[in-house]
């Protein structure tokens, strides 16, 4: 989800990509119910309905005629907003998957644990390939890796609360209050 969450960023920038990244809600009440059998009220569809209306709203946003003849089928805006549809069906997902690991578990920390651990031995795997090896040597100090490590700082947080938000609430009432976050 984070990795093509930060693909559609660099395509359509944080704004676009924000609002499609917030339509993972619609997601995750409906694997919450189907799966984790929770309820479905009027306030979580009313909150999930709102924050997918920001993401349409967005999305309609208008383009020149001339801007418009221009696009071809896999144009960047359209591989940046299927890269942020699909980052948003993985984290619509993941709230389903982790809810009832972390609930057994009774451990918000030992959930981002496990979780980080994965996503670090994927990435190390992913530094084989040539591309993505010089991209990270060419990071600078200054410009890229302190930006990365304070924001790294901020998700990790977080992700702790969204783990321990979790334990405690239902997935389909959890990730709708995620989605404000647009």
């Amino acid at each position: 989800g984070r990795f093509l969450a930060y693909n559609s960023f660099r395509l359509i920038g944080s704004n676009k990509s924000g609002a499609y990244l917030r339509t993972s809600p619609i997601y995750a009440v409906i694997f919450g119910v189907l799966f984790l059998n929770e309820t479905l009220t009027t306030f979580i569809m009313l909150g999930v309905l709102c924050v997918v209306g920001g993401a349409v709203l967005v999305s309609m946003e208008s383009k020149s005629v001339s801007e418009g003849e221009k696009r071809r089928l896999f144009s960047t805006e359209f591989k940046g907003t299927l890269a942020g549809l699909g980052g948003a069906l993985c984290w619509g997902t993941s709230p389903v998957l982790i809810k009832p690991a972390v609930r057994e578990i009774g451990s918000s920390f030992a959930g981002a644990l496990v979780s980080y651990m994965v996503a670090f031995l994927i990435l190390l795997c992913l530094l084989f390939k040539q591309s993505y090896k010089h991209q990270v040597l060419r990071l600078s100090f200054r410009k890229g890796l302190i930006p990365l490590m304070v924001g790294s700082i901020s998700l990790s947080a977080a992700v702790l609360l969204y783990y321990t938000a979790l334990i405690y609430s239902p997935a389909n009432m959890v990730s709708p209050l995620l989605g404000t976050n647009v």
